[in-house]
């Protein structure tokens, strides 16, 4: 493989693993109700990006 496609991959890799860190420090902190209220914080950001998008 060439050096671009591992340093992306190992990336990719590097971020999911601090979003799943995050993810648990949530719910640790604040219960199942936080990790709802996060996920769906995080739904209203993905449209409201899709749509000043288009």
């Amino acid at each position: 493989m060439r050096p671009v496609i591992l340093i992306c991959i190992a990336a990719y890799a590097a971020a999911m693993e601090a979003v799943n860190l995050a993810a648990h420090q949530i719910v640790g902190h604040f219960g199942v109700i936080g990790g709802l209220v996060t996920i769906a914080a995080m739904y209203g950001a993905a449209v409201y990006s899709e749509r000043r998008r288009l």
